[in-house]
């Protein structure tokens, strides 16, 4: 079975032009000749769309807001449009090529309109097209947990480079093994944090749904050893949110939602690990009025495991990685 599939289905909404650049990517590392031209997205979006977008009709893949947009619009007009968003999307694929810099699997022609593989694949640019699975699971619905679960774990990596040595940091979430600190069921890992953290329960056992072996929206926890067995310390919580949904996913974490277990006497910081690119062409930050939290994109992820690249090069997501770059199909 090919790891990637189902490439008919597009992003949702022409507003996320990060989410329309990863899928050009997509489709370029599995086209027969590895490369994309403005063209030919142009040919395969009228084509998948059956001339839908094209009459101006609603589409069950376009948002509300995006069917406004193209309300009443006549058919070249509509062409103008898609020429237009065309064009910002290889303007966001330069953003990248410059900004991931040698890390960056594709190249662009001089004119900027064609994208391809380049022809060597480091290990960090393996990670970067790890990350860019990651971030479009509805693509490789086979190999979903074997991601988030190495996503997870190298999200645990990317918090122990930000902080010292003697930090604790543990994933608390499924993706956990045998040998990890938290590896029963949601009620014995509660305790057990509130223990390492010098916090007090808030609730009993018998407060929790049945069966309880869930993370409680909790994967990564993170806190410095002050010398004592007290609260009030700095502790840290780290979400990773592969879906499109990573806006929620931000609370899950927060000393606000885990009050309702435990004291958490200080609060905490919150952390969110996701593997899109969530930027810009300019490099800034896309839909910024919607991060209320620490914010762990693709960017900022790949220089933060950098000098731990062995991490993804031994993990169970390194074959599927491989089996990706090797896939061909015949997309056009």
């Amino acid at each position: 079975m090919s790891p990637l599939s189902q490439f008919g289905s597009l992003p949702k909404s022409y507003y996320d032009v990060h989410a329309w650049a990863d899928y050009l990517e997509i489709l370029c590392l599995v086209s027969v000749d590895q490369n994309l031209s403005k063209g030919d997205i142009l040919d395969r979006i009228r084509t998948i769309k059956d001339d839908v977008s094209m009459d101006g009709d609603d589409s069950e893949d376009i948002s509300i807001e995006d069917q406004e947009e193209i309300s009443g619009l006549g058919p070249a007009q509509m062409n103008d449009k898609w020429v237009t968003r065309v064009n910002d999307w290889f303007e966001h694929l330069s953003y990248r090529s410059c900004s991931f810099s040698n890390a960056y699997p594709f190249s662009l022609s001089g004119a900027e309109d064609v994208i391809e593989v380049t022809t060597t694949l480091s290990a960090e640019k393996e990670l970067y097209i790890f990350l860019l699975l990651c971030a479009n699971l509805r693509y490789c619905k086979s190999s979903i947990s074997v991601l988030t679960r190495t996503f997870e774990q190298l999200s645990a990596e990317v918090l122990k480079s930000c902080l010292a040595d003697t930090a604790e940091v543990h994933i608390f979430g499924t993706s956990q093994t045998e040998e990890g600190r938290y590896t029963g069921n949601l009620w014995k890992n509660i305790n057990q944090l509130a223990q390492d953290l010098g916090e007090k329960l808030s609730i009993e056992e018998k407060d929790l749904p049945k069966p309880n072996y869930g993370d409680g929206g909790l994967d990564i926890v993170a806190w410095i050893p002050s010398g004592d067995s007290n609260s009030h310390r700095i502790v840290i919580f780290g979400q990773c949110a592969c879906t499109e949904e990573w806006e929620t996913k931000q609370y899950t974490a927060t000393a606000r939602k885990w009050r309702q277990f435990m004291s958490l006497s200080a609060g905490v910081s919150t952390v969110v690990f996701i593997p899109h690119s969530l930027r810009q062409a300019n490099g800034g930050w896309h839909d910024k009025a919607n991060i209320a939290t620490v914010m762990m994109d693709r960017s900022r992820f790949m220089f933060l495991l950098k000098n731990k690249l062995n991490k993804f090069e031994t993990s169970l997501s390194k074959k599927i990685v491989e089996q990706v770059i090797a896939q061909r199909e015949d997309i056009f």
